[in-house]
């Protein structure tokens, strides 16, 4: 089993001792609008650090991955929107290869249609795939109590591609003033993928608005060797 961690920290300054006392038994943590300078060192003991290079330092998103998993960055993600910050990488030694890619959108701004699908236009997306973050659009299908533009957007844009949203029953969001719940940290899979996860909303959010989400995936990691070229016989050795 691989286990996978989505938290908005909100800043992560005041809460990198909560994490690093939570995060030990997640493989992958994926950390959205953690409101670091983007030439910020982040370290974690046992974890590779990839986190987005945003120049506004407004939102910023990372993604934690233990050092017996081996990954590859996706370069190719372009996203001509400023309200977005999106990194991914490319998980190639567990029993099963996927893609995952972080996304962060800011609370404000309207999205076009061709944006949501440039978010699903990168190398290999057509192989499995998981995107998750906080998106911040609201659409009753995923639990909301309404739909807003941007909510139809993304929603169009994944279902064309063939993907579901996992946690449609949750509400990953406290609003204190106005005592609403909304759920805008999502997960989605490609359908092919979805029937291999499960999650869980943690019932504490560490004293923030956003609940974490945890992630169940009936995959395992596999020693990694990585190949080359070199030809072995008892001649070239």
């Amino acid at each position: 089993m691989t286990n996978i961690l989505l938290w908005n920290t909100s800043g992560i300054r005041s809460k990198k001792a909560e994490l690093l006392h939570t995060i030990s038994p997640y493989d992958i943590v994926v950390i959205t609008e953690i409101k670091v300078g983007s030439d910020s060192i982040m370290y974690f003991p046992g974890y590779k650090t990839y986190k987005s290079n945003n120049l506004n330092n407004i939102g910023i998103v990372a993604i934690l991955v233990k050092h017996d998993i081996e990954f590859e960055i996706i370069k190719d993600l372009k996203i001509h929107s400023d309200n977005f910050d999106v990194i991914g990488i490319r998980i190639v030694n567990t029993t099963r290869v996927f893609n995952l890619i972080a996304v962060y959108r800011k609370s404000y701004g309207r999205e076009k249609i061709l944006t949501w699908d440039e978010l699903l236009d990168f190398s290999d997306a057509e192989e499995d795939t998981i995107i998750l973050g906080d998106f911040n659009d609201h659409h009753t299908t995923w639990n909301c109590d309404k739909t807003d533009k941007n909510g139809e957007k993304l929603f169009t844009a994944m279902y064309d591609e063939g993907y579901i949203v996992l946690n449609s029953d949750t509400k990953s969001q406290l609003n204190y003033y106005n005592q609403v719940a909304s759920n805008i940290d999502l997960v989605f899979a490609n359908n092919d993928l979805a029937g291999l996860l499960d999650y869980n909303q943690l019932s504490d959010t560490w004293g923030l608005d956003h609940y974490p989400i945890e992630i169940l995936f009936d995959i395992e990691v596999e020693p990694y060797r990585k190949l080359t070229n070199r030809v072995t016989n008892r001649n070239t050795d």
